[in-house]
């Protein structure tokens, strides 16, 4: 094969890291969400995990799909108004920061062996919202940070650092569970925000362009709406995906698996 056929097809299956090579704040991000990610869905299968085995009802797990289902829409709307119009270097960096002193308080609440739930439901409510602001914000930077030629590539860099953590971020979570208990979990997720904070921090200000004036807020969420309104091929994967969000959660299971399969313990789920 020679070597112009070989390049075109390392091109086709294999992800483009330019965006890693010529942008030092892109690459400190990369890594450091990629760790946060992981913790994140440590932290999103070892919530299932506990509640269940304080409930064992998988309607008590069902339920933290519901109570996170409005603070996912309405921050996600509101953050995608405010990484329009705020410094999205400053908003990254304090719900970065809010995130992983979520994850300190679970570590507490486990440590305390609070047997209550409502506690987990509150605090599962307000860390959705936090995280939906962040994660509009976060994707906004990264076309600063790369330029347009390199964002496509950078975002399926940023798809696969997310794919990545959604598939070993549970399995490490319930694996540490299982060995060293819920609170290691949730401390080891707030310690990996660390890199992430950091890097935010190193970041110079990313504040929106001259010509935009946009301000966050429900007038700049209606605006958005509005966009919306007679353009269905966006707004059915908008509904699409909120559906598939509250209705085809279907990780909420996994906690009853082990003992319903396997008949093992809850944190059995790691091993499978």
């Amino acid at each position: 094969m020679s070597t112009s056929r070989l390049s075109r097809w390392r091109s086709t299956i294999l992800a483009d890291i330019t965006p890693l090579k010529v942008s030092l704040d892109f690459r400190r991000i990369f890594f450091a969400q990629l760790v946060s990610q992981i913790g994140t869905q440590m932290t999103a299968v070892v919530l299932l995990l506990q509640i269940f085995d304080i409930s064992r009802s998988n309607l008590a797990t069902g339920i933290v799909g519901a109570v996170a289902f409005l603070p996912m829409v309405i921050g996600g709307l509101y953050g995608g108004s405010i990484a329009d119009a705020r410094d999205r270097r400053a908003v990254a960096y304090w719900t970065t920061t809010g995130l992983a002193g979520f994850s300190l308080v679970f570590a507490g609440m486990a440590y305390s062996d609070l047997r209550l739930l409502w506690p987990y439901y509150v605090l599962i409510a307000g860390q959705t919202w936090l995280s939906a602001i962040a994660q509009p914000t976060r994707m906004a930077i990264i076309p600063r940070l790369v330029g347009a030629e390199l964002l496509p590539a950078a975002n399926a860099l940023a798809q696969i650092s997310w794919n990545i953590g959604f598939t070993i971020g549970p399995v490490i979570g319930a694996t540490i569970a299982k060995s060293y208990g819920f609170g290691w979990a949730y401390l080891i997720d707030a310690l990996s925000f660390a890199g992430a904070v950091y890097a935010y921090w190193r970041l110079p200000p990313v504040v929106p362009d001259s010509d935009d004036d946009h301000k966050a807020g429900l007038a700049s969420v209606l605006e958005g709406l509005r966009y919306l309104k007679g353009r269905k091929n966006l707004s059915m994967t908008f509904y699409v995906d909120i559906v598939a969000m509250a209705f085809g959660m279907q990780r909420v299971l996994f906690a009853s698996i082990p003992l319903a399969f396997y008949g093992l313990a809850v944190v059995g789920f790691g091993p499978i």
